[in-house]
Parts: C-alpha cells; structure tokens; sequence
C-alpha cells in the first residue's frame, strides 16, 4: 500500500522541490515508523566546532536506565545529501539506542543545495571530534566512540572514517553503515 501511495505522489521525487521532499520524507517515515520506543528518552545538544563551521544541532538519545560510560554512536541520517534530518530519523534512532543499549547522537548536518559540497564531510568529521572530546559529558566512554548512517549518511560515516585515518586523527572505535554508497 505505501508503496502504492508513492508511486502516485511526485513529492518524494527528484523533480519536486527541495522543500517539498524534505517535507514529503519527514510525513513518510512517520507514517512507515511505528510506534517510537518509549523506554529511550532524547534531548536537544548543540555540537560547538572546533573550526570555524556553524554549531550544528543534535539530539542525544539514551535509553531509560542505561549506566554512565556507555557506547556512543554518532549517527548520520541518510536523505541523497539534500533531504533527511532529525525528526526523518528518530524512530530509527531511538530503535538502535533501544536494541543496541548505547546512546545514539543524530547530528543535523548541513544539506545541499544550500551548503553545497563538502559541508556534509566537514559537519560529520567535527561531529566526530565533539563526540570524542564530550563522549563523558554525554555520559558515554570516550574510547567506544562508534560512527554511522544510513545511504547518504552511511556514507559520510565512511569517508569521515577515512579522513581521520589519513590525517592521523583517532577516528571511530566502530562503524555500523546501513546500505553506504561507496566506490
């Protein structure tokens, strides 16, 4: 049926509008999500930079009765590099912190057209560095520091990971990538 539904719509398609599929994914998941995970609870962060990007927003979820010193994984939404955020993502967010026992931080990177490549690269590597710098102050272990995403997100995970290998910066503990467009 939701297939269906969107095969009769354009809203979700490359010829509509920026603004209109982002707003088309955000309705989307909600309706195909499910009922979030009430045992997780999630909170506003803003990500300070240690470059001269704009802070980026996040939302650390956490599930209810988790011990300080947790994994952390830092998640990257997917969307094509131009649709996705916070809110397309949080039934998934909230699903791994709840599965997975770990805290999850969904960073909001900045999207194309608008912030043209490499935005995505710079926001996921300095949401690397904020996590490893403040993992305590978000109550999870420094040196379990994971990285991941979906598609567009899994991606940036990957090419994060790589950077920080070449640059010979401590990158990920893990990565957990869900379909990555890789080469």
């Amino acid at each position: 049926l939701l297939l269906r539904l969107e095969r009769m719509t354009t809203a979700g398609t490359t010829v509509a509008p920026v603004p209109r599929r982002r707003a088309h994914l955000d309705a989307a998941t909600a309706l195909v999500g499910g009922r979030p995970p009430s045992a997780v609870t999630s909170r506003a962060v803003v990500l300070d930079r240690d470059d001269t990007g704009p802070p980026l927003a996040g939302r650390l979820y956490t599930p209810k009765g988790l011990a300080t010193g947790s994994p952390l994984l830092v998640y990257l939404h997917g969307g094509g590099w131009v649709t996705g955020g916070l809110n397309s993502h949080d039934t998934v967010c909230r699903f791994l912190a709840d599965c997975g026992r770990l805290r999850i931080l969904a960073v909001d990177y900045r999207l194309a057209p608008e912030h043209p490549f490499p935005a995505a690269v710079l926001d996921a590597s300095a949401a690397l560095r904020f996590a490893r710098t403040r993992a305590a102050a978000l109550g999870a272990d420094p040196r379990r520091v994971a990285l991941g995403g979906d598609s567009a997100g899994a991606n940036l995970a990957v090419v994060t990971a790589h950077l920080a290998a070449r640059a010979g910066e401590p990158g990920p503990d893990r990565l957990l990538l869900f379909y990555p467009p890789c080469d």
